[in-house]
C-alpha cells in the first residue's frame, strides 16, 4: 500500500476502514516472572504475546460468561 493510499485511509473515518479493528487497549501490571512466562508460552504457540494474551483471554470469558449464561459481547450471534 502506497503512502498516498495510507494517507487516505488515514484521513477518511467515513470509509470504515476501521470497522472491526481492534483500537482499545487494555494495560495489565505484572510481574517479571509472569511476563517472561507469558513470553515464552507466547513464543511457543507462535503468537505474539499481545494476540497470545488477546487468544486466551477470549477464551476464558467465553467459558465464563457462558456458565453464567451470559450473552458474549465479542462474539456475533449464529445466523447473523
Amino acid at each position: 500500500m502506497g503512502p498516498q493510499f495510507q494517507k487516505y485511509i488515514d484521513l477518511c473515518p467515513q470509509c470504515g476502514y476501521t470497522a472491526g479493528m481492534k483500537t482499545d487497549l487494555l494495560k495489565l501490571r505484572i510481574t517479571p516472572s509472569e511476563k517472561k512466562g507469558f513470553q515464552e508460552a507466547a513464543q511457543l504457540s507462535g503468537l505474539s504475546l499481545s494476540a497470545w494474551a488477546r487468544e486466551r483471554l477470549r477464551r476464558v470469558a467465553i467459558r465464563e460468561l457462558e456458565d453464567a449464561s451470559k450473552d458474549i459481547p465479542f462474539l456475533k450471534p449464529r445466523g447473523d
